[in-house]
């Protein structure tokens, strides 16, 4: 049996306590992630609480996100982590950008970091796999991290008071295309029958959109929410209108596995989980002007179609994204 230290761990859906139970005897888990943004004291207390858990007694680290897998590559490259490492990328996202000198030195190091101590790299979306084949990296392609199929099931629309209900799930600030969000209200400002409700962390929200907001009666911000698929169960369509990169959104494969169409951007990670449906742009935008419309057509589409839509998307999730197949397939993958 291989024992195993993740440094960071995702929720009893998520692929790293999957991978725990199926081939692990213990674990040691990280600090909480720390934006790279954060005070450079915290980081490097980081630095060192990370390098105490990679020497206790385990054969192989598993890290996870990008902070993690950056500070067990220059442990690696420093000598100081000499065992066989697993480097998790579950999104470069919006920490890469293409021409930026701090991005390309960050993919460097993971992925010289990666040829080290027969140590492997694990990425999910084409854009971030081919970064690092680009810069010498051999990594390992999965299609997601999976969703337990056991807790999403397909369920029919339900008619909250006659209304269509337009559901935004994440962080409330300008990088997730919040601000689209008031233009998609304004479109319907004169529609008494489509309400866009907003969940999620309000703590770093402009406060111009906190004021434009209220303008709006057909939108309401509700705050962070503790059951996010429950509200996506009572919605009628999904909306993901951030423009930046995206690692796998996983919001976007719950909003399929449950049978509800989810609108975003055509950009890297939505653009994937795409991919694997009959619908591989219908529902993806390249302008704001394009996302609005596409929402309009899904309004005011029937039932039949809908349905039709809905039905492809969650067998999509079935077949490709079950989290009992893709922790196989990894393991199998996988060099212990």
């Amino acid at each position: 049996m291989i024992s195993l230290s993740f440094l960071h761990l995702k929720d009893n859906t998520g692929l790293s306590v999957h991978l725990r139970t199926s081939i692990t005897t213990d674990l040691v888990m990280a600090p909480p992630a720390i934006p790279f943004s954060s005070n450079l004291l915290y980081l490097l207390f980081d630095f060192f609480k990370i390098f105490k858990l990679i020497n206790l007694d385990h054969k192989v680290v598993f890290n996870y996100t990008v902070r993690n897998c950056l500070i067990s590559s220059f442990l690696t490259i420093l000598k100081l982590n000499n065992k066989k490492n697993i480097y998790f990328i579950a999104g470069l996202g919006r920490s890469f950008k293409q021409n930026s000198i701090i991005s390309k030195f960050i993919v460097r190091i993971v992925a010289h970091a990666s040829r080290i101590n027969e140590s492997e790299l694990v990425v999910l979306n084409n854009r971030d796999n081919d970064i690092f084949k680009y810069y010498g990296a051999n990594p390992i392609k999965i299609n997601s991290e999976g969703l337990n199929l056991n807790l999403f099931k397909f369920t029919k629309r339900k008619k909250t008071q006659n209304k269509f209900r337009i559901v935004f799930l994440g962080r409330v600030i300008e990088e997730k295309g919040i601000f689209d969000v008031l233009k998609l209200a304004d479109s319907f400002i004169n529609d008494p029958n489509v309400q866009i409700d907003i969940f999620g962390d309000t703590s770093e929200t402009p406060i111009k959109f906190l004021k434009s907001s209220k303008m709006y009666i057909n939108l309401k911000i509700h705050g962070f929410t503790k059951d996010p698929l429950n509200e996506i169960i009572n919605s009628d369509l999904v909306i993901l209108p951030s423009k930046l990169n995206e690692g796998l959104p996983r919001i976007m494969l719950e909003s399929f596995a449950v049978g509800r169409i989810c609108v975003a951007y055509n950009i890297p990670g939505c653009s994937d989980i795409y991919s694997f449906t009959d619908y591989q742009t219908n529902f993806l935008a390249d302008s704001c002007e394009e996302f609005i419309q596409i929402c309009k057509n899904i309004y005011l589409s029937n039932e039949d179609t809908y349905n039709n839509a809905a039905l492809n998307l969650n067998n999509s999730v079935t077949v490709n994204h079950d989290l009992k197949t893709i922790n196989k397939y990894l393991i199998n993958q996988l060099k212990f």
